[in-house]
């Protein structure tokens, strides 16, 4: 709901990870300050070092603590058996990102966690293309096209796709330059929610 409301304004939202108290605390603070709603992520890793149970619980008593409407979301979920584990605990989204695999696992990896989420009434957010996440060579090129996107989006039911489009994670080694026309394509191609991590 609140994609298609943010959607239908021309307007993004911000999803920030956080990794232990402070940086949660820092986050919040901005929000707060600057009245927008947010996207609290967390991976595996920090899921690994807090705990799921008590990462979730941080993230919803900080949330309610300093007053700012925001969701809790699993980023880059590497498995079927943790996305369902954070739905479980009430994550509001997961992402299930199987990018690095061929163009039909992906496809058959994500239906699986779109169905389970429903029974959950949580969102899914998948990856197509190459973003190249920390140490991965940022020259490499695998952008998202249009036509994938939509045979991805109508195979799967997913509610939000990150896409390639020249974004990177991490820090910059240099300036990333940005397919703009591309994206536009991609918008024009199908109406699920686009994601630019980086």
């Amino acid at each position: 709901e609140k994609f298609i409301e943010l959607r239908n304004q021309k307007r993004g939202i911000l999803a920030t990870n956080f990794y232990n108290y402070e940086t949660l605390e820092g986050v919040l603070l901005a929000a707060k300050e600057t009245d927008q709603p947010l996207i609290l992520q967390l991976t595996k890793n920090s899921i690994d070092y807090m705990g799921l149970q008590v990462a979730f619980n941080l993230a919803k008593t900080m949330l309610d603590k300093h007053g700012v409407e925001g969701w809790i979301h699993l980023d880059h979920g590497n498995s079927y058996e943790l996305a369902a584990q954070c739905l479980d605990v009430g994550f509001d989204s997961v992402m299930i990102d199987a990018s690095e695999r061929p163009f039909k696992d992906n496809i058959a990896i994500t239906s699986k966690v779109v169905k389970l989420a429903k029974e959950y009434g949580a969102s899914v957010e998948a990856e197509l293309g190459y973003i190249a996440k920390l140490g991965q060579n940022k020259d490499q090129c695998g952008f998202t096209s249009p036509e994938e996107a939509k045979q991805f989006v109508d195979a799967t039911g997913v509610d939000a796709l990150a896409i390639a489009i020249g974004t990177a994670h991490g820090f910059y080694d240099k300036e990333p330059k940005l397919d703009l026309d591309r994206l536009s394509q991609i918008s024009l191609a199908t109406d699920v929610t686009l994601v630019l991590h980086g």
